[in-house]
């Protein structure tokens, strides 16, 4: 059974090093990894729920605070449910970095080790899901050599936004533009 509260430990123990600005830009940077996906294959207005997140855990950086909507919370929550009950994985797992990425921001302590994880946790979930649709790419090894070199970006503080365009999905892996390519990259299963 598929569980979004799952996170890697191996992950989870790195993020404990961190002071709470450096996970929120780390979970930011996930956050953004999942936007250009989500929003290629939702061409609606909801594809925006990731990103206004992660502009909040920029603001969160760059000021100390934000403010996090409760509209923002509930969109996010609510798009998560959509497309876990939906069986779209790739949606599920772009759109969930959302939810984890807010409650890092909202909170400063021992939970947002998991929270952060969590968020790695479903962009790996994304790059697994696109080396199934792509039949066995390497989707999943570049995936960890980016989270692992946005850890190393954290440890020296460079607290920056990526460098993944939101609109065309420049910066994102080589894998992106086999994904965009593929004639039906949203497949349907039982996620439960």
């Amino acid at each position: 059974m598929l569980d979004l509260l799952q996170f890697d430990a191996d992950h989870a123990a790195r993020i404990s090093e961190l002071e709470h600005p450096q996970r929120v830009a780390l979970a930011c940077w996930g956050a953004e990894y999942a936007v250009p996906v989500y929003k290629q294959f939702r061409k609606t207005h909801d594809w925006k729920v990731v990103d206004p997140v992660a502009a909040a855990g920029w603001t969160f950086i760059e000021k100390g605070n934000v403010k996090l909507p409760r509209k923002l919370w509930d969109r996010a929550g609510q798009l998560t449910t959509h497309y876990y009950y939906e069986g779209i994985p790739l949606m599920l797992f772009s759109v969930a970095t959302a939810t984890s990425l807010l409650r890092t921001i909202e909170y400063a302590d021992e939970r947002s080790i998991k929270d952060c994880a969590r968020v790695l946790k479903c962009v790996a979930w994304l790059a697994e899901e696109v080396d199934a649709v792509l039949g066995g790419t390497a989707a999943q090894d570049e995936t960890f050599a980016w989270i692992d070199a946005r850890f190393r970006q954290s440890a020296e503080g460079d607290l920056a936004p990526s460098d993944v365009d939101h609109e065309s999905g420049a910066g994102l892996p080589s894998w992106w533009s086999d994904l965009v390519a593929h004639d039906a990259p949203i497949q349907k299963r039982k996620l439960d």
